[in-house]
């Protein structure tokens, strides 16, 4: 009817051979969406994505990144690009909080540089 709304989740859709991060590992940068990635020295730089359809806490990525990069999927707020990161992986506990382990994978800024 017009004006009423509602939200439908199609079970069973797939998506061969697609990119797939969790929705906390894209920011909005100025010109839209931005995933930021590491190079071979772990230096992070903003990659723009197009976004395709979210799934769960997850985000498919349509262009913008290939299989294979690096993405930083925690602590955004904190990095800056052309920032060196240390990467951490799933589990393993961060210098900052050594007491609590990343869920996720991530990566931390490198203090001193």
């Amino acid at each position: 009817m017009p004006g009423q709304f509602l939200r439908i989740s199609v079970q069973g859709l797939e998506l061969p051979n697609a990119i797939v991060v969790p929705a906390k590992a894209i920011a909005e940068g100025p010109q839209g969406p931005v995933a930021y990635v590491l190079n071979e020295q772990n230096i992070a730089r903003p990659q723009p994505v197009t976004l395709g359809t979210s799934v769960a806490q997850n985000q498919v990525i349509e262009k913008g990144l290939q299989a294979g990069e690096r993405v930083i999927v925690s602590g955004i707020p904190k990095v800056r690009p052309g920032q060196p990161v240390r990467p951490v992986s799933p589990g393993e506990p961060t210098g900052r909080n050594a007491g609590e382990a990343s869920q996720q994978g991530g990566a931390t800024p490198e203090a001193g540089r």
